[in-house]
C-alpha cells in the first residue's frame, strides 16, 4: 500500500510540473526592492503566467506593482509591468522593439482588499511582423480586465526575472509562475489562479490521475 501511495503522489506531482514558486531575494539597490528568478528563461514562443496575491492597505497613485525583465534587477529595466494608475485602476505596460504601449482597465482598486492577479504572457515569434506580437493579459479575481498587444514589435529580450518595488501600502503575499503543458490553455490557468489562489490540473489531467489510481488499485488486488 505504501508503494501505491508513493506512486500516486508521483503522478500528482507530475500534473503540477509546470508550476514553480518564484525564488525571491532582496536586491542590494534600491532599498526595499525584491527580485525573483522566474525559473525558466522565456524566449520567443514560450507562453507563461505569473500570478500573485496582493493586499492593498492604502491605494497608491501611479505605482508599479511588479515587473518582468531579462537581466535587469531594476524596475526601470523591465519590459512588462503591472501598475496601479493615478486614478486607482490596474494597468499593464509593455516595451516592444518599436515603442512603449499600455492598457488601462476600469477595475478600481479598493483599500483594505486582497486581490489575486495573473499576468498571462503570450510570446510571439522572434519577429517584427505585424502578426507576431507579444500579448499581455491581466486577470484579477477570475476576470480578464486588460489586454495589451505589442503591435509595434515584440519584447526584444528573453524574460528571466520578476521585480517587486517597495510600494507603501501594498503587500505581495505570494507569487508563482506557470508554464503550460502541451495543449493546455494558459488563459484558463491564469483565470483559475485569480479565482482560487492556486493552480489545479485541468479536468483531463484529473481524469488521467483517476484512471492511473484505479489501475494501481486493480493491480494491487490482482497480486
Amino acid at each position: 500500500m505504501k508503494r501505491l501511495i508513493l506512486a500516486f503522489a508521483a503522478m500528482l506531482t507530475a500534473a503540477f510540473v509546470g508550476a514553480a514558486s518564484v525564488d525571491w531575494h532582496q536586491a542590494s539597490s534600491p532599498s526595499g526592492q525584491v527580485v525573483g528568478n522566474l525559473g525558466t528563461t522565456y524566449y520567443a514562443n514560450l507562453d507563461f503566467a505569473i500570478s500573485a496575491t496582493i493586499t492593498v492597505n492604502t491605494v497608491p497613485s501611479s505605482k508599479d506593482i511588479f515587473g518582468l525583465s531579462s537581466d535587469s534587477n531594476l524596475m526601470g529595466g523591465s519590459v512588462a509591468k503591472v501598475s496601479i494608475a493615478k486614478n486607482g485602476t490596474f494597468s499593464i505596460w509593455g516595451q516592444g522593439r518599436g515603442n512603449q504601449q499600455s492598457a488601462e482597465s476600469s477595475f478600481r482598486v479598493q483599500a483594505g482588499q486582497t486581490y489575486r492577479l495573473s499576468l498571462v504572457v503570450e510570446r510571439g515569434p522572434n519577429s517584427d511582423t505585424p502578426s507576431a506580437y507579444d500579448t499581455l493579459t491581466l486577470y484579477v479575481d477570475g476576470t480578464a480586465i486588460a489586454t495589451l498587444e505589442l503591435t509595434n514589435g515584440n519584447m526584444a529580450s528573453p524574460l528571466k526575472n520578476a521585480i517587486l518595488p517597495s510600494v507603501d501600502g501594498v503587500v505581495i503575499e505570494e507569487a508563482l509562475t506557470y508554464r503550460p503543458e502541451a495543449g493546455e490553455d494558459i488563459h484558463e490557468v491564469g483565470k483559475i489562479y485569480s479565482e482560487n489562489g492556486t493552480i489545479v490540473p485541468e479536468p483531463t489531467a484529473l481524469a488521467l490521475l483517476a484512471l492511473g489510481m484505479a489501475g494501481l488499485v486493480l493491480r494491487r488486488r490482482a497480486v
